[in-house]
């Protein structure tokens, strides 16, 4: 989160854009630029892959100011499966200053963090993070 930063230049730019992992892992690491939700988590989804991680692709909706959930497909969160028995964790790079280290997503806590606040929510089936 502190190297790669969150744009979307390239869709105002009107650039083609791939959610598959060379092509995400070329803009960010090979040219070096930043990205939106589905593509900086979708490239740390790829990097923990290839380091032995299973790695799900969540759909995730953001809670308004007022309380009530966004659009669906508003944000991608990862879902990462470790094998020391812990998690899952929800390891979200790319919304914003929510949060510095990965979740423990099953814990469904808010966790006070500067300058903001995150809580994990069950809305039916799908993960919610705001």
């Amino acid at each position: 989160m502190r190297s790669v930063p969150f744009e979307n230049l390239s869709a105002h730019l009107g650039e083609h854009l791939v959610l598959e992992d060379k092509p995400l892992l070329d803009k960010i690491v090979g040219a070096r630029r930043g990205g939106f939700c589905y593509e900086l988590n979708g490239a740390l989804a790829a990097l923990l892959r290839g380091l032995g991680f299973g790695v799900a692709l969540l759909q995730a909706r953001v809670f308004k100011e007022d309380g009530r959930l966004g659009i669906p497909y508003d944000h991608l969160a990862p879902r990462v499966e470790a094998d020391d028995g812990t998690g899952p964790w929800l390891a979200d790079v790319a919304f914003g200053d929510h949060c510095h280290c990965p979740l423990i997503l099953e814990e469904r806590a808010v966790r006070a963090t500067l300058p903001a606040c995150s809580a994990l929510r069950r809305h039916r089936t799908a993960t919610s993070a705001c």
